[in-house]
């Protein structure tokens, strides 16, 4: 769900740096509120923790408020990126929205965390992946957005989850080999047979189920493509086919990391991306190989990832 920024005198920005005299662009202080809806859907709710408190005692708020640090931190360190709308933007959650609401979303000003009910789903705000997953929808809004719909809905999903994974291999200093490539892995309950909500790796082998509507439907190949209405086209269905792509690249790197003496690819840490050449001491001279590189990456998206 995207919608407009409320705007509200309670609500500071968190801006508070001044453009340096060189003209980069200022990072601004992180801030974040965390609030609690006690079952109701009327945002934000009641306050329960904000920048510098300690642990409200509130399990989902507290996860909620540390996952928004992890998540900001990715953003700026790895990418240099001012928060989730790259202008210091403050990071708003609420937790305990509805009555065992079954989601957590971005509502295009803040994320919004369900408690989901307790049978099937364990809670939505111990997911780190899942939580970036949501606030990169964020980013992809504040940079155009991508029409929800059809392809590029699909897109949209397969790019936030991408990041959610990154994000959680960031924060775990985890190589290519590593990580699960799992969306979700902490989300559901010992009830029901699942690894996740949604696999990077092996699109459609998420879970098995009949509490969760039978098996993991979603797909690894353009042919396999699925046009229907419900679920605006698919897209999380058709995401599939991107996700697969991004896995493959990401293991073609880290390979080619390898044989290049670069072990290691894809391992989030310390500001960096390792491996397949990103370093910051490299930084310059290999811009134009990562442009070569992204490139490589989307043509392989755009064949629906045919490649092995």
């Amino acid at each position: 769900v995207v919608g407009r920024e409320p705007s509200s005198p309670d609500r500071p920005a968190g801006r508070i740096a001044t453009e340096p005299s060189d003209g980069r662009i200022a990072a601004h202080r992180l801030v974040r509120r965390v609030f609690n809806c006690r079952g109701t859907r009327r945002l934000p709710g009641e306050l329960l923790r904000c920048e510098g408190q300690a642990a409200c005692g509130d399990a989902d708020a507290d996860w909620a408020f540390e996952a928004a640090r992890v998540v900001h931190a990715f953003w700026r360190d790895v990418f240099g990126r001012d928060s989730i709308d790259g202008r210091g933007m403050e990071l708003v959650a609420s937790v305990h929205y509805g009555k065992q609401f079954d989601n957590a979303f971005w509502d295009g000003a803040q994320m919004v965390y369900g408690d989901g009910d307790g049978i099937v789903i364990a809670g939505y705000t111990s997911s780190l992946d899942v939580i970036a997953h949501e606030l990169t929808h964020g980013v992809v809004h504040s940079e155009g957005g991508l029409h929800y719909e059809g392809e590029p809905g699909a897109l949209s999903e397969s790019i936030a989850d991408v990041f959610g994974s990154l994000v959680k291999q960031w924060h775990a200093r985890q190589t290519v080999d590593e990580a699960d490539w799992l969306i979700g892995a902490e989300l559901f309950t010992e009830n029901v047979f699942a690894l996740g909500l949604r696999s990077l790796r092996s699109p459609g082998h998420a879970y098995d189920d009949p509490a969760l509507g039978g098996h993991d439907p979603q797909v690894a190949h353009a042919r396999d493509f699925v046009a229907k209405r419900r679920d605006h086209g698919a897209v999380h269905i058709n995401s599939g086919i991107p996700n697969v792509a991004f896995f493959r690249f990401a293991r073609w790197a880290d390979r080619r990391g390898a044989r290049r003496g670069t072990s290691g690819t894809m391992r989030c840490g310390r500001g960096c991306i390792r491996g397949a050449g990103f370093r910051r001491s490299r930084r310059r001279r290999l811009q134009r190989r990562g442009r070569m590189e992204r490139g490589r990456w989307m043509r392989c998206m755009m064949r629906g990832s045919r490649s092995a």
